[in-house]
């Protein structure tokens, strides 16, 4: 789902503040103001539907990583005997 813009009216605000007492001017700047910030954060905005496929998308790559993590341990454990049963064969044989 996409994220919901966010909308801000910038009349109300600039009334708003002329109300409880800043200038025409300086209830205008700071009504623009807000309007970028507000403007900039639909920009980047992450939704939970965002979140929720990122979380997703991480526990599928941990899954496959453990998987291969236990490929590796039965690997390596294969490797250890081996070597483990070569070197009994050199060195416990008794040349008979």
């Amino acid at each position: 789902m996409p994220a919901v813009p966010y909308a801000l009216d910038t009349l109300k605000v600039t009334e708003r503040l002329e109300e409880s007492g800043f200038t025409r001017e300086q209830a205008k700047a700071q009504a623009q103001v807000l309007a970028e910030i507000v403007q900039l954060d639909n920009l980047g905005g992450v939704t939970q539907e965002d979140l929720r496929q990122a979380v997703q998308q991480l526990e599928g790559r941990m899954d496959r990583l453990g998987a291969d993590l236990n490929l590796l341990r039965w690997m390596t454990g294969s490797l250890i005997a081996g070597v483990v049963a070569i070197l009994a064969r050199l060195f416990l044989v008794v040349p008979g």
